[in-house]
């Protein structure tokens, strides 16, 4: 991805019956030395007041305040190319060649690149010519609920389907449910990289107990080539399903890994500090 003039725009929409919400950020871009930052104001949100709604928030991330985006140039495409949990990508990819598919569990605090490992590892896995994704906006029947439907934005591939729970707005098991039950393959289907599909969960930690034992029951059912991965922040709340999984744990990247990358950025070392400082608290402070 290139940083020059650097925009970010998020589309959303959830409606059930007539009811809809759209909204769309401003962003601006502010430079410092060689790095594009791209600042995301706060959003602005239509409303339109119909009947049959389910509940629902008009934004999927917490844009209360004003957040400073890092761009996004710097971002690997393949597990090779990693330089920051350079060893997990690395054993990553030794499954790969070796043709090993596991139910994984990424976690890790926020901005650590979970997402960016998960598209790495599913193109070097299924795509490696080249991984063509889209967001559409996904319609989920909510059967038994007053509600009818409800519509979900989704990122796309021909092999696989992420969702993000944090845009779900409590209809986690209509949805989750919902994917899993269209990934279940034929038959006929032999297990192979041509028809595999990967189902993607972000803000897995959103995932209940009673849902988490769905999953577990789900895939010990219908084993085969189709994968599930979770991106949480730790995997001790995925307990009804870590078994099942390998887990992954990412880690914001070093002082050194970041000069690697790029050259230096105070407003970055800043937010290394930071977290740095987060996870002394945790080891050190939690009861």
């Amino acid at each position: 991805m290139s940083v020059g003039d650097h925009s970010m725009q998020t589309q959303s929409e959830v409606s059930a019956g007539d009811h809809s919400i759209q909204s769309t950020p401003a962003s601006s871009t502010v430079g410092r030395g060689g790095n594009i930052w791209v600042r995301v104001l706060p959003k602005t949100v239509t409303f339109q007041s119909q009947v049959d709604s389910p509940p629902t928030s008009a934004e999927s991330t917490p844009a209360a305040e004003d957040e400073y985006v890092w761009a996004d140039k710097y971002r690997p495409n393949f597990l090779k190319d990693f330089i920051c949990n350079k060893d997990a990508a690395r054993e990553l990819y030794q499954q790969v060649t070796a043709q090993e598919c596991n139910h994984i569990i990424f976690e890790g605090p926020p901005a650590v690149g979970k997402r960016s490992m998960v598209s790495a590892l599913i193109r070097d896995a299924l795509a490696p010519d080249g991984l063509k994704t889209e967001e559409i906006i996904k319609r989920f029947e909510l059967k038994g609920e007053i509600a009818k439907h409800i519509d979900i934005r989704v990122k796309i591939s021909g092999h696989h389907v992420e969702v993000n729970l944090a845009d779900i707005h409590g209809y986690e098991k209509h949805v989750i449910t919902t994917l899993l039950n269209e990934s279940i393959p034929s038959p006929n289907s032999i297990c192979s990289h041509a028809n595999c599909r990967v189902i993607v969960v972000h803000d897995a930690d959103k995932l209940s107990y009673d849902l988490q034992h769905y999953i577990g029951w789900f895939l010990g059912r219908y084993v085969g080539c189709n994968k599930i991965m979770f991106c949480c922040s730790d995997a001790s709340n995925l307990e009804d399903v870590r078994h099942l999984c390998k887990v992954v744990t990412l880690k914001p990247p070093s002082f050194d890994e970041v000069l690697k990358i790029q050259p230096i950025d105070f407003v970055w070392i800043f937010y290394l500090l930071i977290c740095n400082a987060v996870q002394f608290a945790k080891k050190y402070f939690n009861p």
